[in-house]
């Protein structure tokens, strides 16, 4: 029987904003938010012999990224003018999107040292940048909004044990 104390475990469960976006092997820098949406059309399949339910089945499937970021002009990152750059262009661009891992101690701040830890779930594929979009209030930090949709198909990576030391493009 329990004595009455209630142990809380979920906090060992949830991922606490670790998620992050990698486009062209670079991060997107000093992110604060990343977003993976997934969609599906559904094709109506309703007859008669349905009866008052409606029925469907999954047709296009499509998905977006989004991310949010303080604004950088920091070399070798992916900064808001690399972002632009690639918009304007108007290429798909590869991206990963998975958890978090540092390569070093994480408290540092060093963007340099991060990659996506390819041991836990992560999603490769292509995208386009739909929306680029740079705030800059009085008083508060500048930052950058990214917005893109998916072109082709969103692959699973493979989980591996090893580090591959940065984000790359493993295998799918």
């Amino acid at each position: 029987m329990s004595n009455g104390n209630v142990t809380y475990r979920s906090d060992e469960n949830v991922k606490i904003g670790q998620l992050i976006l990698f486009i062209d092997g670079k991060p997107h820098a000093y992110a604060t938010s990343a977003t993976l949406n997934l969609s599906a059309n559904v094709i109506d399949t309703s007859n008669k012999f349905d009866g008052s339910w409606q029925s469907g089945k999954v047709g296009k499937k499509s998905f977006t990224v989004n991310s949010e970021a303080l604004l950088t002009e920091q070399p070798d990152t992916l900064s808001y003018e690399q972002l632009i750059d690639k918009y304007i262009e108007g290429a798909p661009v590869e991206f990963e999107f998975g958890t978090l891992k540092y390569d070093e101690d994480e408290n540092t701040g060093d963007i340099s040292n991060v990659a996506i830890d390819k041991s836990k779930p992560w999603y490769k594929g292509n995208l386009l940048i739909t929306n680029c979009e740079i705030q800059s209030q009085s008083g508060d930090l500048a930052k950058n909004t990214l917005q893109t949709q998916g072109s082709g198909p969103l692959l699973k990576g493979t989980n591996t044990q090893a580090s591959n030391g940065g984000s790359g493009t493993g295998g799918a």
